[in-house]
């Protein structure tokens, strides 16, 4: 969580990210501890479209800037790295500092390409 994201502050954690979801949903009142998995399953079904919560998750959880010791990943064997992100910070610290070594990530399909 030493990474920062596009707003200048540490990536979120989960707890904090339903935090931000609840408060995008203006659901009244402090967060009440409903799962991150329930806030973003009713934030996907926010009536305006996908795009502002799209735009909230980027400004939450694109990295812009981490600190060097985190370059230290690059420097393990790896045959493969299984993971569930949902930021990109490993794939930046490949991209940035991984030299000879490229990371081949395979995503997903997101919920766009399951309908």
């Amino acid at each position: 969580m030493s990474a920062v994201n596009l707003l200048g502050e540490p990536l979120p954690s989960s707890k904090e990210l339903a935090k931000a979801l609840w408060r995008y949903m203006n659901y009244p009142g402090d967060y009440d501890g409903t799962s991150l998995s329930i806030l973003y399953q009713a934030a996907l079904r926010k009536p305006g479209g996908t795009d502002p919560l799209f735009s909230l998750l980027r400004s939450k959880l694109i990295v812009k800037e981490y600190p060097e010791w985190y370059s230290f990943i690059t420097r393990l064997f790896w045959y493969r790295i299984y993971t569930i992100n949902v930021d990109n910070l490993v794939e930046v610290v490949f991209k940035e500092r991984g030299g000879h070594i490229k990371l081949d990530p395979v995503v997903a399909l997101t919920h766009k390409n399951l309908s």
